[in-house]
């Protein structure tokens, strides 16, 4: 089940399609993981005949610095109890349902594993304002704060739980009445001093911006005239972006059971992904493009894994000794024309010696 596919047609193709919606014969359960407070990703759907139908759990996955603890069902925002009639306990893991439910995984942070990063937020020709510190923003705006007319909330912190999502200058216009065209990487707080368009790594094309935290990272916001001012005018491209080092995902003993991949892209408007992955080679001196592939040992692994900020992962199960590896994030477009093309990062060197 998904929203949408994209694929190559390699011969003659029929499709037919059926939407989910729950009927008096078939229901639809969610599995969802619940990774802390707010993080969701959604592990199967299950659309089948209800009619006695006894439905098998899928096993809880494990995830880069969280530990499974539980999981209840859910229909709507009310918990779904054997009272409710919902469902039949039958023994923990199995369950017969009717309509739709949603089963939630339960995930609380492992602190003995858990990652945190400094994400900073800043702005253009200022590398002392750092946005989403609380403590700037409690004394630029003490008065709003003050007569309730703003509240921070959780949303203005500086640091992150891996797998935590970001929200990019929340109330950007309400504050500063700034609307931003594009969102870049830069390498140090002083980059935004920086005119040289050399200095910013797009990550995204948009006035929104979200994503879930896997690094430290500065982020600068450019309004469209702070971009012309450094980019001189170039139209923004599509691009893509790889994380620097792979983030280990442990099992229930503690051992490194696999490790993810974390990249990202974004388009120009009028664009579409086709695909997006991670070229992947042991042999660190390959060149890693899609022309290569099965060549030199390259690899090419298609990620189904996309998320808010067009966030994508892969996995990749550990090896049993310590090796170095290289890989290059990838993605496969169409432009308005309907003209295919590729983008690919340089070579990353990765390691899984995560001691």
């Amino acid at each position: 089940t998904a929203p949408a596919i994209s694929f190559y047609v390699r011969g003659n193709t029929y499709l037919t399609s059926t939407g989910l919606e729950a009927t008096d014969d078939y229901g639809i359960v969610r599995f969802v993981a619940k990774l802390g407070d707010a993080t969701e990703k959604t592990i199967a759907v299950s659309y089948t005949d209800m009619d006695g139908k006894i439905l098998n759990f899928p096993d809880a996955p494990n995830y880069a610095c969280y530990t499974y603890t539980s999981f209840v069902a859910m229909e709507g925002d009310t918990d779904v109890t054997d009272d409710d009639r919902s469902f039949e306990n039958i023994d923990g893991d199995y369950y017969s349902y009717v309509d739709e439910l949603t089963i939630y995984y339960n995930y609380d942070v492992n602190t003995a594993q858990a990652q945190t990063y400094t994400v900073n937020l800043l702005m253009f020709h200022d590398d002392e304002t750092v946005y989403n510190d609380p403590e700037i923003l409690e004394e630029d705006f003490a008065d709003e704060i003050a007569d309730g007319s703003l509240v921070l909330g959780d949303t203005y912190k500086t640091t992150f739980t891996y797998n935590e999502k970001v929200e990019c200058f929340p109330l950007i216009g309400d504050l500063y009445n700034t609307e931003f065209y594009a969102y870049f990487k830069v390498e140090s707080m002083e980059s935004v001093l920086s005119d040289d368009y050399h200095d910013y790594k797009l990550l995204h094309i948009g006035h929104d911006f979200s994503f879930y935290a896997n690094e430290d990272i500065n982020i600068v916001g450019l309004t469209y005239s702070e971009y012309q001012s450094v980019f001189y005018n170039r139209e923004l491209d599509a691009a893509v972006y790889a994380r620097d080092g792979v983030v280990p995902v442990y099992d229930k003993n503690g051992a490194v059971e696999k490790f993810t991949l974390v990249g990202n892209f974004t388009l120009p408007e009028g664009c579409t992904a086709i695909e997006y992955g991670f070229l992947f080679s042991a042999n660190t001196s390959a060149d890693l493009t899609i022309e290569n592939v099965g060549k030199n040992g390259v690899a090419r692994m298609k990620s189904t894994r996309l998320t808010v900020g067009d966030q994508f992962t892969v996995n990749v199960m550990n090896p049993a000794r310590s090796v170095e590896f290289a890989y290059a994030a990838y993605v496969i477009y169409e432009d308005a024309a309907g003209v295919a093309h590729t983008v690919t990062t340089d070579a990353v060197i990765g390691s899984n010696n995560f001691s």
